[in-house]
C-alpha cells in the first residue's frame, strides 16, 4: 500500500471504513459468508489486515531512521576525532 505508514496513523474512525472494506473483499476472494470471521482467511491467503500493515510499515520506517541516525552519528564522530 502506498504511504500506508503516513495515512494509516490517522484517527481510528478514518481507518475503520477501509478495514471493513478489506474484510468484505477477503470474504469475496475466499467465497465466505457475510457473517464469517475473517482471521482465518487473511492467514490462509497471506494478507495482512490493514492495522497490521500500518504497524509493519511504520516499524520499517522507524528502523531505517534509527539505522541512518546511527550511521550519521558514527561518521560525524570519526570526522571530529580525526581533526
Amino acid at each position: 500500500m502506498y504511504c500506508a505508514e503516513v495515512w494509516g496513523n490517522t484517527y481510528a474512525t478514518n481507518i475503520h471504513c477501509l478495514g471493513l472494506l478489506q474484510k468484505r473483499v477477503i470474504r469475496l476472494i475466499c467465497g465466505a459468508k457475510r457473517i464469517d470471521h475473517t482471521n482465518v482467511f487473511f492467514h490462509n491467503v497471506h494478507i495482512l489486515k490493514l492495522p497490521d500493515l500500518v504497524k509493519l510499515k511504520t516499524a520499517i520506517i522507524m528502523f531505517k531512521t534509527a539505522i541512518i541516525t546511527l550511521y550519521i552519528t558514527n561518521e560525524c564522530t570519526q570526522i571530529i576525532e580525526n581533526t
